[in-house]
């Protein structure tokens, strides 16, 4: 999407949202793609762990091609995740190659339980603009409560890997973000650090 016609549809939809429109004219800047349902964790307050195994699957490349190619039209950025853990999709890198060379931005929101060393690589040479990475929990015992199936130490090394990973490639995307849920039952120890430092 041409810089004058983004400018012009984000006009207008400021425009609709001042008059407090309920249908807009326009179509969606953003899309939640998702690459796979299928997640490793069973956290807590997921409603992933509750959906019947035989709902469950990753998306085709093809089928991921087909979209981006119809919504680039109108489309300025996409996610590709929503309720799954979108590194059990082997064809992840791909699929962010494909957005990006249609112009798109991408994110993508991973449990980084499966960022391994390749994939790490592959990941930041297909240069996504931004991956926000859940850790919830910054003690052992509040992370592997949460995000049940996940061990600590490991996925601190995986986020470790990612980010020194994009150092050593000397690449400036993607951006990472590390987020955590506030859970207030876990308030007390929420800003105890980790026991280890991860790279900038």
């Amino acid at each position: 999407m041409k810089a004058i016609a983004k400018t012009a549809k984000l006009a207008r939809i400021l425009a609709n949202y001042k008059r407090r429109e309920i249908a807009l004219d326009t179509m969606p800047i953003r899309l939640w793609i998702e690459s796979s349902l299928v997640c490793n964790l069973k956290c807590v307050m997921c409603p992933n762990k509750d959906i019947p195994g035989e709902q469950k699957g990753v998306m085709s490349f093809e089928l991921f091609q087909k979209i981006i190619d119809e919504a680039k039209h109108f489309v300025q950025d996409i996610n590709i995740h929503h309720r799954g853990e979108p590194l059990v999709n082997p064809r992840l890198p791909d699929m962010i190659r494909y957005a990006k060379a249609a112009g798109l931005m991408v994110r993508f929101h991973t449990n980084a339980t499966k960022m391994t060393k390749d994939k790490a690589e592959d990941i930041i040479a297909a240069e996504p603009d931004l991956v926000s990475i859940s850790f919830d929990g910054f003690r052992k015992d509040v992370y592997e409560e949460v995000r049940a199936g996940a061990v600590f130490e490991r996925t601190v090394d995986n986020i470790k890997g990612l980010l020194t990973t994009k150092q050593r490639m000397k690449k400036n995307k993607p951006y990472v973000v590390i987020e955590r849920i506030d859970f207030e039952r876990y308030r007390s120890c929420a800003h105890r650090p980790m026991t280890d430092t991860i790279p900038g």
